[in-house]
């Protein structure tokens, strides 16, 4: 089998759908499948064309015109003949402001046999019932594009991943299927450095005897992810236990999320620091996740399914809190349970939880049986 992944972008880091589709297209590879990857919103056009180990991959800019996008995709298709074409969906990945009329021009010029999957990541502004009035508009424009995406598209199959998604496509005819998201992080057999402001601390906590709390955030720092209640019970947390609590950030961050950060860090004490790490690779992530002792998720929890952040954290054994509880789904929605998270306007559950953690070895191989899953619905459908 032959199978053609698009996705906005393929730079580690810089796209989280990006990071997912590699460890997929990686994963099914190691299973004896042909792949190749099509990024078709580069945020810097000199990361070239070319084949990165046994993954063939192409690269479109951003900028680029859908048409000369479009010529590349009908070339790729030519060459590698595959069976099935992948789309990895989020609209902020392929437009600035989600409004993606290109890629619907460019996948109805798509001439193949080949069958068609959609994997929705996200779908557009207004699913939930505190969203503004301009968000609203906007995702009224964004709406009817996700409904030309899926006429023109015409899919085989269609993935996603959070209830209130699943339930907005099964309204549109869509025969959806569940698939949870693997992290996009591997967890590193041998913990390594991870920037020295983190390991001095390390170093105080494990050869000074310095008793502390180490927790933290990775991906984006979103609006809501630290208010004012959840801040306060991390200080309280801290001062009962008589423990300081340490509070990192790891991921890159756009300039309103660090100025959110930036504020937080103000406010430092004696009681609870916050600690800014910025980007880093990969096996340093690693290595920083398997030293916190808790991770904190800056995604709501109606949409805690979608996080490759949280995937992440839990795969690397982590429970993980989850502040914002501020994300109401529009539709009717079945009650969600999240194994491994932590609501933290439930105070009793958060001192319990994390006191008395559930201990989990960090998963090495958590995303086989995800791949299994995504292999057995697609190869569900006779090529």
């Amino acid at each position: 089998m032959r199978i053609l992944f698009i996705c906005p972008s393929q730079r580690p880091q810089a796209c989280g759908v990006g990071d997912y589709t590699r460890r997929l297209a990686s994963a099914c590879e190691e299973r004896g499948i042909q792949c190749g990857i099509l990024s078709l919103s580069e945020p810097d056009p000199k990361d070239a064309d070319g084949v990165d180990g046994t993954n063939m991959r192409w690269r479109c800019g951003a900028d680029e015109h859908w048409r000369n996008k479009a010529a590349k995709l009908e070339r790729v298709v030519d060459q590698i003949a595959p069976d099935w074409v992948s789309l990895q969906f989020v609209p902020y990945g392929y437009h600035p402001r989600g409004l993606c009329r290109d890629l619907v021009r460019l996948l109805k010029s798509l001439p193949t046999q080949a069958r068609r999957h959609v994997f929705f990541h996200e779908l557009f502004l207004g699913l939930q019932l505190e969203e503004t009035l301009k968000n609203r508009i906007v995702g009224r424009l964004q709406c009817r594009i996700i409904q030309d995406i899926l006429r023109v598209w015409r899919a085989d199959c269609v993935h996603t991943h959070a209830a209130p998604y699943a339930s907005w496509l099964r309204e549109h005819s869509a025969q959806v299927k569940s698939l949870p998201l693997f992290g996009n992080i591997p967890v590193v057999s041998k913990i390594g450095s991870v920037a020295p402001e983190f390991d001095q601390w390390v170093n105080k906590r494990h050869n000074e005897g310095l008793s502390l709390w180490m927790t933290g955030y990775f991906g984006t720092f979103y609006p809501g992810a630290a208010d004012k209640d959840f801040v306060a019970l991390l200080r309280k947390f801290a001062q009962i236990t008589g423990r300081q609590m340490l509070c990192f950030l790891a991921g890159r961050q756009d300039p309103e999320a660090r100025q959110r950060w930036e504020a937080l860090e103000r406010s430092s004490d004696n009681i609870l620091r916050w600690i800014l790490l910025g980007e880093m690779d990969a096996a340093s992530v690693s290595s920083y996740l398997q030293q916190l002792d808790f991770g904190i998720a800056a995604t709501p929890w109606a949409l805690a399914g979608k996080s490759g952040g949280i995937a992440t954290m839990r795969e690397h054994g982590l429970p993980v809190l989850i502040p914002r509880n501020d994300w109401t789904p529009r539709l009717a929605v079945a009650e969600t349970s999240h194994d491994g998270l932590i609501p933290a306007w439930q105070e009793e559950a958060v001192f319990q939880q994390l006191l008395h953690p559930v201990v989990q070895t960090p998963q090495r191989d958590a995303h086989g049986q995800l791949v299994s899953q995504f292999l057995k619905d697609i190869g569900a459908h006779t090529i």
